[in-house]
């Protein structure tokens, strides 16, 4: 006889998914300007992989690009969780050269930080999770529109990954990304 193996696609999920996020940004007359931005989401239900909140990772392959509130040490779908919490914070300190044509650098600091937690991790089958519950943190800087080009401007920023979910090899825990802008 021939055995058929026969998935079930009914698209019968009772679940709710709630998402928060406030953002605030301070300047200061002499130090520049300081933005935060706070996440908090919950699933509330058993829900699949693809419904679960992925961590707002942004590391991906060798090539790099720098991206606001964001975890920028952190691998794409690295981390799941049902529920989590995140916090973003720059800091940029304005101009730090003479105002010129082409090359106008810019100081931004950044600390990233998260905690997350699955509720109903026998759900999935097959994919290694990894939650955020001992919290990650990560900090680094940009150095924004180091050149210019018509309207676009390129950058530089590095992060560095620390804290319980760091890796073993130090080298491992730092991005270097390219920073795109647009100055008009």
């Amino acid at each position: 006889g021939v055995k058929q193996n026969i998935l079930s696609q009914a698209g019968d999920l009772d679940y709710w998914k709630i998402d928060v996020k406030l953002e605030a940004t301070k300047t200061f007359k002499t130090i520049g300007a300081t933005r935060l931005q706070i996440l908090v989401g919950k699933v509330f239900g058993d829900v699949p992989y693809t419904l679960l909140y992925n961590n707002k990772g942004s590391l991906w392959g060798k090539f790099n690009v720098s991206a606001t509130n964001t975890f920028e040490t952190m691998h794409l779908n690295e981390f799941a969780s049902s529920q989590y919490a995140a916090l973003f914070i720059n800091h940029n300190i304005g101009r730090f050269l003479k105002l010129r044509k082409k090359f106008n650098p810019e100081f931004e600091l950044v600390h990233n930080m998260g905690i997350g937690s699955l509720e109903h991790p026998h759900s999935i089958y097959n994919i290694p999770i990894n939650n955020l519950e001992k919290g990650y943190f990560e900090s680094g800087f940009r150095l924004l529109h180091l050149l210019k080009s018509g309207v676009s401007t390129f950058g530089i920023g590095a992060f560095y990954r620390y804290g319980p979910y760091r890796k073993p090899n130090d080298l491992d825990n730092l991005a270097v990304k390219l920073v795109l802008g647009i100055k008009i």
